[in-house]
């Protein structure tokens, strides 16, 4: 048999193959479609429980104050979410620039035009750095102004990110001594969701997990700086 006729019968085969596949029959489609089905209804109720086990964990990692802990069951909570087709938890990228924000004490700024944020969009321009720069907020020698985000509807964030330059970046940048989350415009006891002391010196992100019972429209930061030295912002999230 010559060569070219031995490689068009090889060939022949997979060609109808490829074909058939194209054309699956009718029936199944369906088969495969009820198979999903009863997958899906069997692994619901096991991850319904491992999400809910999650949750519980979460909480009680935020309670205690280990908010690298609470953070990282965050992400395993909206990692299962998102492998069985989930929505995450909270969608900040979708959320962000519906998000605004105000200053209780608008003249509490640095005395630079350099860290002023009268437009009210440098905390949520999703810009950060490793030292100060036109973009970011600082206040120096005062109590930083209070925050107040404005959700467009009710949200229940499980934590907030602040992304804060530390002693490195500049000897008169300091780090705050303590930083306390509110839900609502005032600053309540009884509003307190969130908590930091103690916070490491070192530029990047600091993690607060937040114990909201119920959805909100405003949430309320307050930043305790630890002496007279700098305080800079760069950036606010939520998760």
């Amino acid at each position: 048999m010559k060569p070219f006729l031995l490689i068009a019968l090889l060939l022949a085969p997979c060609s109808v193959l490829a074909g058939e596949q194209k054309d699956e029959p009718a029936e199944l489609a369906r088969a495969r479609k009820a198979y999903e089905a009863q997958v899906r209804t069997i692994t619901a109720p096991a991850r319904q429980q491992y999400l809910q086990q999650l949750e519980d964990m979460r909480a009680q990692m935020g309670s205690r104050g280990n908010a690298p802990a609470a953070i990282a069951i965050l992400d395993e909570i909206n990692k299962v979410r998102g492998e069985s087709g989930m929505s995450p938890a909270f969608d900040w990228q979708k959320l962000r620039h519906a998000t605004s924000y105000s200053y209780s004490e608008p003249g509490a700024f640095a005395k630079s035009g350099a860290y002023v944020d009268d437009h009210h969009t440098k905390l949520l321009d999703g810009l950060v750095g490793e030292t100060f720069s036109p973009q970011s907020v600082g206040w120096v020698g005062t109590r930083p102004s209070p925050i107040v985000f404005q959700f467009t509807r009710p949200l229940k964030p499980n934590a907030i990110s602040l992304y804060i330059l530390g002693s490195s970046v500049h000897g008169g940048v300091e780090m705050p001594k303590t930083v306390r989350v509110y839900s609502g415009p005032k600053s309540s006891r009884d509003d307190l969701i969130g908590e930091r002391t103690k916070i490491p010196d070192h530029t990047g992100w600091l993690d607060i997990p937040l114990a909201l019972r119920t959805p909100v429209e405003k949430i309320r930061v307050e930043i305790e700086p630890s002496g007279a030295g700098y305080t800079i912002l760069e950036e606010v999230e939520f998760k």
